[in-house]
């Protein structure tokens, strides 16, 4: 039986999850968890949980704020959609991997009528023949009227 990559993707997915789960309700060490960039607000930018020869790698929703905190791409769905992939290859790398150990997003539209321009910003981060599980949401409204598009995602990252 042959398994396609992006169900296996899937199933890893959600094998780390459930490991997640199981190691902190069976008092997960400091060792095992750090939280990257902890905000006021009450959330991390992501999380790491180590599995020994690998980690994944929980990445908060991200929006189309640059690293100078402006919005790119107000009204434009395919910019904001490449913003916030630069925000979470910045985070996947800074934790030691690369985009190839993206194994699953989440996004949130305000407006699926345009999903074409996230297809057209998705592959310019994401191999089209390997890409990362994907479920996708219409929403009302994000935390602000400016913004298109949330995503979050989870990698899985070799310890070096």
């Amino acid at each position: 039986m042959k398994i396609l990559p992006s169900v296996l993707k899937q199933i890893i997915a959600f094998i780390g999850v459930l490991l997640i789960i199981v190691s902190c309700n069976s008092n997960t060490n400091d060792k095992q968890l750090k939280f990257n960039e902890p905000s006021p607000r009450g959330y991390s930018q992501s999380v790491e949980y180590n599995l020994g020869n690998s980690k994944m790698l929980f990445i908060s929703g991200q929006v189309a704020v640059n690293e100078n905190g402006e919005i790119e791409g107000i009204n434009d769905l395919q910019k904001q959609t490449e913003q916030v992939f630069k925000n979470i290859q910045t985070l996947v790398e800074k934790s030691g991997g690369s985009m190839n150990g993206v194994v699953k997003i989440e996004a949130f539209f305000i407006d699926l009528s345009k999903i074409d321009q996230f297809r057209k910003a998705i592959f310019k981060y994401f191999d089209p023949k390997k890409p990362p599980s994907c479920t996708v949401v219409q929403v009302e409204r994000l935390v602000n009227k400016d913004f298109l598009i949330e995503i979050n995602a989870v990698a899985i990252i070799d310890n070096h």
